[in-house]
């Protein structure tokens, strides 16, 4: 049975990332808003953090934590889903909260998909600050009220989910193929477009 139960009792604790010190090259990689999406982290958008300042660093990221962007209009809310163990030590700065369960009690795959869901709905009900200067409130999220089936349930509802989610990646990349075939062919000159060369040119004669 289905229970409906703030985050808070789910989640502890729920946390920010930690302020890096970047360097141009060479630093430890820093998880920021631009690297979080629902489809996986872009890695093209990490920061990176100075090795010498590695001790003050606590928000290194696991498998299955799940990543909510913390400020700013329209990025606030926008959740993705660490479904892999990072093969290097990474961290999250501090524009990101991050949701881990620490208890067997929910599928954090469950879990991203709810919150994906209803980004405006937090958008508007755990934020706070002005218009452009919005930030998510910990406190607010922590007592956000959701809809927790039995884990065997959540369980299906995510894998539900990831085939169907699969299938329309699927579908959407054959129509950006196509869709790149055609503006190919849009562009390539037809072959009677070119001026022709002499020998080239269509001769006709007459029959007297």
């Amino acid at each position: 049975m289905s229970s409906t139960v703030k985050l808070k009792y789910k989640i502890d604790p729920i946390r920010r990332g930690n302020p890096p010190s970047c360097v141009e090259n060479g630093g430890i990689p820093v998880v920021n808003q631009a690297c979080v999406w629902p489809s996986g982290l872009d890695s093209s958008k990490f920061k990176h953090h100075n090795p010498e300042e590695i001790r003050r660093i606590d928000a290194w990221l696991k498998e299955g934590d799940v990543l909510v962007n913390s400020t700013e209009t329209g990025t606030l809310g926008r959740v993705c889903h660490l479904n892999f163990e990072p093969e290097t030590d990474i961290f999250a700065d501090g524009h990101v909260t991050i949701l881990r369960a620490t208890k067997k009690v929910i599928k954090t795959r469950y879990l991203f998909y709810v919150l994906y869901c209803q980004q405006e709905r937090i958008t508007v009900e755990c934020s706070e600050g002005a218009t452009n200067q919005i930030e998510l409130s910990r406190f607010l999220l922590g007592n956000f009220k959701l809809e927790w089936p039995p884990l065997a349930t959540q369980t299906q509802i995510a894998n539900y989910l990831d085939r169907k989610t699969a299938e329309l990646d699927q579908l959407i990349g054959a129509k950006q193929r196509l869709l790149k075939l055609l503006d190919e062919k849009k562009t390539r000159p037809h072959p009677w477009s070119e001026p022709r060369r002499p020998s080239q040119r269509i001769r006709y004669s007459l029959a007297w």
